[in-house]
C-alpha cells in the first residue's frame, strides 16, 4: 500500500513539474512572439515578426547555444 502511494506521489509530482515548465517556456515564446510582432508593426520592418513556433525555435537554439558557455565556466577542476 505504501509503495503504490510513493508511485502515485511520484507520478503527480513530475506531472506537475512538467506543468509548469511547459507554462514557462509557452509564456516566454508568447512574450518574444508578440514583442517581435510589436516591433515590425512600429514601423522596424527589419525585425520580423514571428510566429509561436518560430519563437519557440529561437528560444530552443539560445538555449542549446547557451549549455556549451555555462559547461565552460564551470570553476570545478581548475587548480590555483
Amino acid at each position: 500500500m505504501r509503495k503504490t502511494s510513493f508511485v502515485v506521489m511520484l507520478a503527480a509530482t513530475v506531472a506537475i513539474s512538467m506543468t509548469f515548465w511547459a507554462i514557462c517556456i509557452a509564456l516566454i515564446t508568447w512574450s518574444v512572439s508578440f514583442l517581435t510582432g510589436a516591433l515590425h508593426n512600429s514601423g522596424l520592418s527589419q525585425i520580423p515578426a514571428l510566429s509561436f513556433w518560430q519563437s519557440l525555435g529561437v528560444l530552443t537554439l539560445i538555449y542549446l547555444l547557451a549549455i556549451p558557455l555555462r559547461a565552460g565556466s564551470s570553476k570545478e577542476g581548475e587548480r590555483k
